[in-house]
């Protein structure tokens, strides 16, 4: 059975539970909703380590960074930050849209978003 690009990180059991599966309403229909997989709150040492990370792409296999902060840069992430939580931080399994377009837009990130919804729905009924 596939796997999402998630499951590969060195930092995937960290970060677990601090998956927040968001309805994406700029993007939705009737019959279909997408989601944007952000993060909690994340402990700063945590949300380094992530972002650092590297994976192939799930389209195209090019080595990207999956778990990626929004821009700007937030706070926490600055070279003099220590301690606290960092938000803005989101996971995505293909190439920055800024980098291919067609990646992002093609049925290889929507096949991990899939299989990242089901593996998140599985871990909220094991939670309960």
């Amino acid at each position: 059975m596939p796997r999402p690009i998630f499951d590969t990180l060195a930092t995937a059991d960290e970060l677990r539970p601090y998956l927040d599966m968001q309805a994406y309403a700029r993007d939705t229909s009737r019959t279909k909703t997408r989601h944007r997989i952000e993060f909690k709150p994340l402990p700063h040492r945590l949300a380094r380590r992530a972002i650092e990370e590297r994976a192939p792409c799930a389209r195209c296999g090019t080595l990207m960074h999956p778990i990626r902060a929004r821009k700007p840069p937030p706070p926490a992430l600055l070279p003099d930050a220590i301690n606290g939580t960092v938000g803005g931080i989101y996971y995505s399994p293909t190439c920055p849209q800024h980098t291919s377009l067609r990646c992002s837009r093609g049925s290889a990130a929507a096949n991990d978003y899939t299989l990242m919804q089901a593996e998140y729905a599985t871990q909220d009924q094991e939670a309960t």
